[in-house]
């Protein structure tokens, strides 16, 4: 589900990465900079936890991409050879909707630069493609340990390279972060990274990918919201937790909210104060996501309503409510705590 994870150049090859399930903040450090020609350099660096030759093994063959980046791949390494890879577990090579890179060099242990020749339906700016490219660098912090760096090349100004650079900033970020975790939790186990990522077509696993997938600029986190206006919140907080057990998550005394944990993963109720109650609560689905702006630009250009603008809760959370086609209010939430 979120997915297929879709990014870039990692990226690229990972393209649908970053439409994963909200990820933990990752150990990457991004160190991008501006060209004298006012061209971006999108750039990530961090050090994995690995030796050099075991960290160049998962660039570099299609068994080592699959412990990591996508669950399907073919890896042709050589001048001018290929990646061609796959969110869907049952693909074969040579399908349209593969994702394929081409290697343009590379320097054994020390470097390679790729540039993405096809990317996979539903991606924004596939012209762009041919002006961009990336560069990996890698060099042994010691016998246990390999510094990373992923520069993506070629970013212009104008609004449809900034949508593009937005989007593979955060993907990349999140894609090299899921390479430390390989070598701390072991290979991925797609099939159950594909259950849990929402918005995954469980047919694609026989069927091969949906047309209807979440895009790649999304990064949704499902769950359900029980809102009940309350007289007196501290009263009603004494009742839920004291009474009836359950568990405060947080309260804000500026909005005159709290957040009661309902046991249950991404279900819980939300106490609201308010001069005037009716006994009644309701239920609001709210959608986590990583990068609120980027997701709001990327929906409203495909014509979802948003019923107003977005809202932030300083250092907790930003807010913004959109309508689905028959009225019905969906939340999208970003948390913005350290």
């Amino acid at each position: 589900m979120r997915e297929l994870s879709r990014i870039a150049m990692v990226g690229l090859v990972v393209m649908m990465l970053a439409a994963a399930a909200r990820a933990e903040k990752p150990s990457v450090i991004e160190t991008s900079y501006v060209l004298p020609d006012s061209s971006r350099v999108l750039r990530h660096e961090l050090i994995v936890d690995a030796p050099l030759k075991e960290v160049w093994r998962t660039f570099t063959t299609a068994g080592g991409l699959k412990e990591w980046a996508v669950p399907s791949a073919w890896v042709d390494f050589r001048l001018g050879g290929t990646w061609e890879t796959s969110y869907d577990p049952k693909a074969q090579k040579g399908n349209p909707d593969n994702i394929k890179t081409r290697i343009l060099s590379y320097q054994p242990m020390e470097m390679i630069s790729l540039q993405a020749v096809h990317a996979p339906p539903g991606f924004e700016h596939p012209e762009l493609l041919e002006h961009l490219f990336s560069v990996f660098t890698f060099a042994a912090v010691d016998e246990g340990r390999t510094r990373i760096r992923a520069a993506g090349i070629g970013y212009a100004r104008g609004e449809a390279f900034d949508e593009i650079y937005d989007f593979f900033r955060t993907g990349n970020a999140w894609t090299l972060a899921q390479l430390q975790e390989r070598f701390k939790s072991g290979p991925v186990n797609w099939r159950q990274r594909l259950r849990e990522m929402p918005g995954h077509d469980t047919t694609q696993e026989t069927q091969g990918p949906s047309k209807h997938q979440v895009v790649e600029h999304t990064a949704y986190e499902p769950s359900l919201l029980i809102q009940v206006a309350v007289a007196d919140l501290d009263r009603a907080i004494r009742f839920y937790t004291e009474i009836l057990g359950l568990q405060l998550e947080s309260r804000s005394e500026e909005l005159q909210w709290a957040r009661i944990k309902m046991g249950i993963p991404g279900v819980t109720i939300g106490l609201g104060r308010q001069d005037t109650v009716n006994g009644s609560g309701t239920v609001s689905l709210n959608l986590g996501v990583r990068d609120l702006d980027l997701t709001r630009r990327h929906l409203e250009k495909r014509g979802v309503h948003f019923t107003g603008p977005t809202i932030e809760v300083p250092g907790v959370v930003r807010l913004a409510d959109l309508e689905d086609p028959d009225g019905n209010k969906i939340r999208l939430a970003e948390d913005i705590q350290d």
